[in-house]
């Protein structure tokens, strides 16, 4: 009997049992071969479901792609030492090596991933899971549930909060990652009438989506929601109505970074290519201002700085872009006037985390010279030392760029802006007196602040 037959033919009670609880949620062919492996050759089993990576994972290159694959082989015959089969290649290439072809020596890359997941196969690593514990898996959500959710967009529309109901209660499962990712993948096909509602129900409900905080973080879950809500508007044409949509969403989009992170994937790049663009140039300034009076309004009650924290920096320029430097200017000024921590504040919204890639710990990293040329395209650096030397004294006189960790960040930041205007007024100094601009300052202040 072919390898094949006999595993799909053989665990008739197992896939009687199986096939019903991941209808709609798992691939067939997949389960019928995992569960034929599961009760022919169960120590085999037992490997694949504790070792996800190895089966899971693109080889890496070069010659540690040879080790990867001798590892896999190694790990496989090693499960079968005791299931009597004599031809362990054979169960290899022709059984676990079809469930998952990257322990094979063909190559696939990530692009892979998304073709495997939206087919609901074993071989992807949203989909590896379930196939174990017959279930859709905590902070998961089913594909049978993800359509529902859709297909009941349009019934939903008279009472957008049992939309906001449905939302929260994926988000107390934890279940949001994984949902913005399904959708995701839907975005293309979806019906011009449901992606409007899903957009803004998702702009609407912003606050659900987790900021995940990590080294490797860049791109989570707030961004691609804010991505997927970007795609979404792409089914509306080309022109006024999609401009008009896209203020919208902007205005009723919640929390307010949640707004702004939502115009950075809208707004128009450099390609002068109308075709590659979301939105218009007429419909991206009207955007930019409904956001930018949002910001104002709310700066009104409470400084960007305190209330946002390191968003600030981002609603600060979408607020010049919409409504012009000068008035964030004179609005900055007037906070720093009122209080003289405020200055801290200010320049601490513009120092991110960094990461120690031995520990994976985070901590604060320094006032860089972006930083400082953020700032100062806001504000006059000469206002912002001022407010420094009140705060600090003489201290600043001879600013460190580098600081033992144990002193207290405030001040850290404090001494490495001084630092930087220092370099910066004397690279002004040097090129006036030479009459053209030099980069040899810039490079090496860049170069101090960068160690």
């Amino acid at each position: 009997m072919a390898l094949h037959t006999k595993i799909l033919t053989g665990p008739g009670n197992a896939l009687a049992f199986a096939l019903p609880l991941l209808k709609g949620e798992a691939h067939p062919v997949d389960l019928m071969l995992i569960e034929g492996i599961r009760i022919f050759y169960p120590k085999l089993y037992a490997t694949i479901r504790d070792n996800p990576d190895e089966f899971l994972k693109s080889a890496p290159d070069g010659g540690r792609r040879d080790q990867h694959r001798q590892r896999i082989i190694d790990l496989i015959n090693s499960a079968l030492n005791d299931s009597g089969v004599v031809d362990k290649e054979r169960v290899r290439d022709r059984l676990v090596e079809v469930l998952f072809p990257r322990i094979g020596n063909m190559g696939y890359g990530h692009e892979w991933d998304a073709i495997w997941a939206k087919e609901q196969h074993i071989r992807s690593s949203e989909y590896f899971q379930r196939y174990f514990t017959y279930s859709v898996p905590p902070g998961d959500v089913g594909d049978a549930e993800t359509e529902r959710f859709l297909a009941d967009l349009p019934a939903q529309t008279p009472a957008p909060d049992s939309i906001d109901i449905r939302l929260r209660g994926l988000s107390e499962r934890r279940a949001m990652p994984r949902l913005i990712t399904k959708l995701r993948y839907r975005e293309e096909a979806m019906a011009p009438a449901n992606a409007r509602l899903l957009a803004i129900a998702l702009a609407r409900n912003g606050s659900l989506l987790p900021r995940e905080d990590g080294m490797f973080s860049i791109g989570g879950t707030w961004a691609q929601g804010a991505i997927l809500v970007s795609q979404l508007t792409k089914t509306i044409a080309w022109g006024e109505e999609r401009d008009q949509f896209i203020g919208d969403v902007l205005q009723i989009a919640s929390p307010l970074p949640f707004a702004a992170e939502c115009f950075r994937w809208v707004r128009r790049g450099s390609d002068s290519d109308d075709s590659q663009h979301i939105v218009s140039v007429d419909g991206e300034a009207a955007a930019v201002r409904r956001l930018a009076d949002r910001i104002r309004e709310r700066a009104l009650h409470l400084p960007t700085c305190i209330e946002f924290g390191q968003d600030a920096p981002h609603l600060l320029w979408i607020w010049s872009k919409g409504r012009g430097q000068d008035e964030v200017t004179t609005g900055l000024r007037e906070w720093l006037d009122s209080n003289d921590e405020a200055v801290d504040a200010l320049l601490d919204v513009y120092v991110g985390k960094a990461w120690g890639m031995e520990s994976g710990l985070s901590h604060r990293s320094d006032f860089r010279r972006e930083a400082y040329n953020s700032v100062t395209e806001l504000i006059d650096p000469a206002i912002v030392m001022d407010k420094l030397r009140v705060r600090y004294g003489q201290q600043l006189d001879t600013p460190q760029f580098h600081h033992d960790r144990d002193v207290p960040i405030a001040t850290r930041i404090a001494h490495q802006f001084s630092f930087i205007h220092r370099a910066v007024v004397e690279e002004r100094r040097q090129a006036a007196s030479a009459g053209s601009a030099s980069t040899a300052s810039d490079s090496a202040v860049d170069g101090i602040a960068s160690t």
